[in-house]
This record gives C-alpha cells, sequence and structure tokens, in this order.
C-alpha cells in the first residue's frame, strides 16, 4: 500500500484556503486579527533566496521570523 501523494494548493485557491481557515478560527475563538495570514504567504523562490542567504529549494515549506527589538 502506497501513501498518498502530497496535496498542495497553490496560487489563488491555497490563499482562499488560508484566509477561510483564519476566518473560521476567528469564527471560534471570538477574536479579530488586523492581519490576514495571507498577507505572509509567498511562493517567490528568489524572495525566499534572498531571505535565507541562498537557501531557497531546501524545504517544502518555511517559517520565517525576524525578530524587532527585545
Amino acid at each position: 500500500m502506497s501513501s498518498p501523494p502530497d496535496r498542495v494548493l497553490s496560487g489563488s485557491a491555497g490563499l482562499e484556503c488560508l484566509d477561510a481557515f483564519q476566518s473560521h478560527l476567528h469564527s471560534i475563538y471570538g477574536v479579530d486579527v488586523p492581519y490576514a495570514v495571507s498577507d505572509f504567504v509567498t511562493t517567490d523562490r528568489d524572495l525566499v533566496s534572498a531571505l535565507t542567504q541562498g537557501d531557497k529549494y531546501h524545504l517544502k515549506e518555511k517559517l520565517l521570523l525576524h525578530q524587532d527589538g527585545e
């Protein structure tokens, strides 16, 4: 028995799915966040390369964080 293939949502369908999921979480927990999760998603490999010192193919996904101050 083989494992199922990875399911990838790309482009606007993927972003719409993320926004719908965020909206659902907002309704469950009764919170409102002024940011949309889709505003922080990129599929631009050149941008990822620039932000990670050239490592744009190592992982399928990356979480990039930037600390400002303490």
